[in-house]
């Protein structure tokens, strides 16, 4: 992909999200913090549109989205029977009634569209220079997992420099072979 087409990609996820998120959230189904959690993926993916050389905000875009899936799930499995003992209640009017089945459809579509924008963005990420090693996931109890930067704080030595970091003596010919060898002669 060129850097122009996964620009025009990116841009067309993060609209797509727009709609689908505005239109979710039409009815009284979801709580704030549904658009709370989808305005910051749609904020970091503007981000990433706007610094088109940055692979970090594409990361933190690929990040909120992979978090706002299992969020979804929850606030589906949540507040969906909660809004269909409201909303299909015989005495619901029809409009209220459509208006949440419409709502409830758009979120849907735009938890089903999440994994498609996940690949597309994992691979925007990998255009603009980032890698698997970039990926900090700070482990405790290991120092050195994670430190995509090559920068490693252990007790371990570069191989790559010409000159030994460590304090280990370097190894040196035994006095014998700097001497003649000793001439023996018979009596």
């Amino acid at each position: 992909m060129a850097q122009v087409e996964s620009n025009v990609l990116l841009k067309g996820f993060v609209l797509t999200h727009f709609v689908l998120t505005v239109w979710a959230s039409m009815s009284a189904m979801f709580p704030v913090s549904y658009i709370y959690c989808h305005g910051i993926v749609i904020l970091t993916g503007i981000l990433a549109i706007l610094h088109e050389e940055s692979h970090t905000r594409v990361l933190m875009f690929l990040i909120f989205n992979i978090i706002s899936v299992p969020l979804d799930v929850i606030f589906l499995s949540i507040f969906q029977p909660m809004a269909y003992d409201i909303f299909e209640h015989p005495n619901a009017g029809t409009g209220a009634r459509n208006l949440y089945r419409f709502s409830l459809g758009m979120s849907i579509v735009n938890l089903l569209i999440k994994p498609l924008t996940c690949l597309v963005t994992f691979r925007i990420y990998q255009e603009r220079g980032g890698s698997y090693a970039d990926i900090n996931i700070p482990v405790p109890g290991l120092q050195a997992f994670g430190t995509g930067s090559g920068t490693r704080t252990g007790q371990y030595e570069n191989i790559d420099q010409p000159v030994p970091t460590n304090q280990v003596e370097t190894a040196s010919p035994h006095q014998s072979f700097d001497k003649p060898p000793p001439s023996y002669s018979e009596p």
